[in-house]
């Protein structure tokens, strides 16, 4: 169908002619940053990086959300 295989997440333009692909793996080497994270589901929330992630996105204050 002419169609080009999926391989990534992208965002495509065309401007005065030009075609433009940008996906993530180019955000982050724009941003000089790791293309890459971590994500867990249903997890124990005794977990060993707990007292960390709250102390680091709440900046010490009280939170129930992790």
């Amino acid at each position: 169908m002419g169609l080009e295989e999926f391989k990534e997440i992208e965002v495509r333009s065309a401007m005065m002619g030009i075609r433009v692909t940008i996906t993530i793996d180019t955000i982050s080497k724009a941003e000089r940053c790791a293309n890459h994270g971590m994500f867990q589901v249903n997890i124990n929330k005794n977990i060993e990086w707990s007292d960390t992630i709250v102390k680091t996105l709440y900046e010490g204050r009280p939170s129930n959300k992790t």
